[in-house]
């Protein structure tokens, strides 16, 4: 079996991994239906490119700034053209409103044969 070196700096040539991603997602202005017990959500969706490429199968995850251990945390798995649509509740229905800091984890196979763990294709600094 075959091992490949892991240079996490060769997927990435960005200074700033366009982790404008989900910082720059397009935020409707309409919302969601208000549910009790639940924040109201608002329609998000965004792209992830590392190095000018999709990364599908990456975990875009919000973490709200001050937020409670267990408060929502939007999350999306990236589409094979990079795009993803946030998640709170239900399937797609957005995020709710406020601050957070964007978390984003693209697990790659070293070798097809490799159990793993792999390393995350995004370094920690971004």
């Amino acid at each position: 079996m075959s091992q490949r070196s892991f240079d996490g700096a060769s997927i990435l040539s960005r200074t700033r991994l366009l982790f404008a991603l989900a910082i720059g997602m397009a935020v409707c202005g309409c919302s969601s239906k208000k549910i009790e017990g639940r924040k109201e959500v608002f329609p998000a969706r965004g792209k992830l490119l590392v190095n000018d490429q999709p990364a599908p199968g990456a975990l875009v995850v919000l973490h709200p700034v001050g937020g409670a251990y267990d408060a929502e945390r939007p999350t999306a798995t990236v589409g094979p053209d990079g795009s993803f649509e946030l998640t709170t509740y239900v399937g797609k229905d957005g995020a709710p409103a406020g601050d957070y800091i964007v978390t984003a984890q693209w697990y790659l196979s070293v070798d097809k044969d490799s159990p793993g763990p792999w390393p995350n294709a995004i370094p920690p600094k971004y």
